[in-house]
């Protein structure tokens, strides 16, 4: 998350959008004037997401498993 001080403060969320709110695979912004947010995703397959997820999760298992076996 990140707020924006420029103008006003605006909460910034950042993510990869489900792969039903996508038409291609580029980077997009979503503002609303009567909201206090911009939404910020990237559209990718699934494919793609899921890898970084898996990813991130199998570090993670790997570090916990390297901190318990010392």
């Amino acid at each position: 998350m990140h707020i924006n001080q420029e103008t006003e403060e605006k909460l910034s969320i950042r993510g990869c959008a489900p792969p039903f709110h996508c038409t291609e695979s580029t980077c997009s912004e979503s503002t609303n004037p009567d909201s206090a947010y911009t939404v910020n995703y990237c559209c990718c397959d699934s494919d793609l997401c899921n890898y970084a997820l898996q990813a991130n999760v199998l570090f993670i298992t790997i570090v916990f498993a390297a901190l318990l076996g010392l």
